[in-house]
């Protein structure tokens, strides 16, 4: 068993409040520069790790910022990107695996996203907020036990924002079927027949509107109200949310939460935690 024995998040300094039918608010800091955020967020850990790993969806780390966050940390640092949004999910996945096979007894990673201007923030109909979320991963028992973690792709709009119209159309048509198959596909492989809750990705609630009927779950088990005060965090809010409901005693111990973040274009990311 992995779990994740710590967890932290640094979110932006500022609540800005957008004009937005879904998103009242979102943690902004156009001038803070995300390297400062992670090396903020991993001021928070009682023990060291053995290596980090730094998920982001939007390319950041150049020249300089790259070697101070190595030279903090001091210990092996692996920067993985790509998989829009859905990217945390594969590094979870990836440092489960090494502790499970004994490469590393403790893995720190780290799903960390910002944008650096308005212009950036706006975009698919949805505001982007800045935050970085932190997990110590170890072996044996901890706060939250991660079952699972899958990843699957089926592309339809590769370049993202420049894709064609009608492959833009048909992603956003197609995402609930998308979002239900990789539910499906987590499940399988966790060998559960269920989750107690859903930890969401995206603002739009329509499109879990739609997939709660897919997946004959009951509406109120999917977490999403909540992003109306966060907006998107790209690669880590569904941990975020996740996090935020246990504190808040929403999912209680024993309870199970599947979190999924869609990646704009094909990629979707889930993991399911288990409070302990």
């Amino acid at each position: 068993m992995v779990s994740i024995t710590e967890y932290a998040y640094e979110l932006a300094n500022n609540q800005q409040v957008y004009g937005h039918k879904v998103i009242k608010s979102a943690p902004i800091d156009n001038a803070r520069i995300l390297s400062d955020m992670i090396i903020a967020c991993g001021k928070k850990w009682k023990k060291k790790p053995d290596m980090v790993y730094i998920a982001h969806s939007l390319p950041f780390i150049k020249g300089n910022k790259g070697r101070e966050l190595n030279d903090y940390f001091n210990v092996p640092v692996i920067y993985l990107s790509g998989l829009p949004c859905a990217i945390t999910h594969m590094a979870v996945k990836a440092a489960a695996a090494q502790i499970e096979n004994d490469r590393y007894d403790r893995i720190l990673v780290f799903g960390a996203d910002k944008a650096y201007s308005d212009r950036e923030r706006n975009f698919f109909g949805t505001v982007m907020g800045d935050a970085v979320i932190g997990m110590m991963l170890e072996k044996g028992d901890g706060l939250h036990e991660v079952v699972v973690s899958s990843l699957d792709t089926v592309l339809f709009a590769p370049e993202g924002e420049n894709s064609g119209k009608d492959a833009i159309q048909k992603y956003r048509e197609t995402l609930p079927l998308l979002l239900r198959d990789a539910y499906k596909n987590c499940l399988s492989k966790s060998g559960l027949s269920a989750v107690d809750f859903i930890a969401p990705h995206t603002s739009s609630r329509e499109i879990w509107d739609i997939f709660a009927e897919l997946v004959h779950m009951d509406r109120d088990k999917i977490l999403d109200a909540n992003i109306v005060q966060t907006g998107h965090f790209n690669s880590n809010d569904s941990f975020y949310h996740y996090f935020t409901h246990c504190e808040d005693k929403t999912i209680g111990p024993g309870k199970t939460a599947m979190l999924i973040n869609p990646g704009f274009g094909g990629t979707r990311g889930c993991t399911i935690l288990r409070r302990r």
